[in-house]
């Protein structure tokens, strides 16, 4: 009975978790998590870590912290010309309550110029899921209670110096839950694009959309608007039906970025809990290349 009780509490999170995969609200940012094919888009190495508190206040809220990196392999000299490789690894735990969820995947990506004005790649992420429960009443029978499972995420991608638009499928390893006769973790999609166009003044504007849906629950979409003016980043999000987020990101000494979001909730938590808040922090030396007609660099790492 303590075996059946503890593996469908682990049923229980992954099911959920298919519904809703971790969120994060610097979804641009943080794209790489959501697209293998961003792997290599830029000309150098990219590092981001960070994490998202939800809800604080409320016991056994969900947060969730990662890390990742990422970058080009060989043909630096003119990669426009025979395409170009990238490669990363990306890791993440997502809690809630006493349910830890542990990815670790990495991933190869390949560039190729389709035209004067376009790139597209193509990647793939290979990795390991890990759900576990904590052993809150201390019961042998519970302690290291853990499933394990593959999972493949392939991507593409199309984009230049001034906007984006890809796929990711996750689950796409035909997994079925152990602790169930019939039951498989359904495919995740996330959607996403983003323009940078120029705004009044100095400022340049980018707009981005995030759409992460499955077949179990309703959808996710989050539609942002960022002002852009040299080091500083101002902007705002919509995540349709659930939050208003405010956001900003500065970058340092050419090499570090540091970017904070708060999520104010529109749906019921916002009577109670109503504090949500990220935060990443990144170290690039990458260029822009905006001048550059043979190279293009993804505008979300820009």
């Amino acid at each position: 009975m303590k075996f059946f009780i503890t593996y469908s509490l682990l049923l229980i999170a992954i099911t959920l978790n298919a519904q809703q995969n971790s969120q994060y609200s610097h979804y641009v940012l943080n794209y790489y998590s959501e697209n293998p094919a961003v792997a290599g888009s830029t000309k150098c190495v990219d590092f981001k870590m960070g994490g998202r508190y939800q809800w604080l206040g409320m016991e056994g809220a969900p947060s969730s912290i990662f890390a990742s990196i990422h970058g080009p392999i060989g043909n630096k000299k003119k990669p426009y010309r025979k395409g170009r490789h990238g490669v990363g690894l990306y890791i993440e735990r997502d809690r809630m309550h006493i349910i830890t969820e542990t990815y670790v995947k990495g991933s190869y990506a390949y560039h190729q110029r389709l035209s004067r004005g376009l790139t597209g790649a193509a990647g793939i992420f290979v990795g390991v899921k890990q759900y576990s429960i904590d052993n809150v009443t201390n019961d042998p029978a519970v302690g290291g209670s853990a499933l394990q499972y593959p999972d493949l995420m392939p991507g593409v991608m199309l984009y230049n110096n001034k906007m984006y638009l890809g796929l990711g499928i996750e689950h796409l390893y035909p997994n079925r839950i152990k602790a169930t006769a019939s039951s498989k973790f359904k495919n995740q999609y996330y959607f996403s694009g983003g323009y940078r166009f120029p705004g009044a003044g100095n400022f340049m504007i980018f707009q981005s959309f995030n759409f992460k849906f499955n077949f179990m629950g309703p959808p996710s979409i989050d539609l942002s608007q960022a002002w852009e003016h040299k080091k500083i980043t101002l902007g705002a999000s919509y995540r349709v039906g659930e939050a208003i987020v405010l956001f900003f990101r500065l970058r340092l000494f050419k090499t570090f970025n540091v970017a904070y979001a708060f999520d104010f909730p529109l749906n019921k938590l916002r009577t109670g809990f109503a504090t949500s808040h990220e935060v990443i922090l990144g170290v690039s030396k990458c260029r822009t290349d905006l001048g550059n007609p043979e190279m293009h660099a993804c505008p979300a790492y820009r």
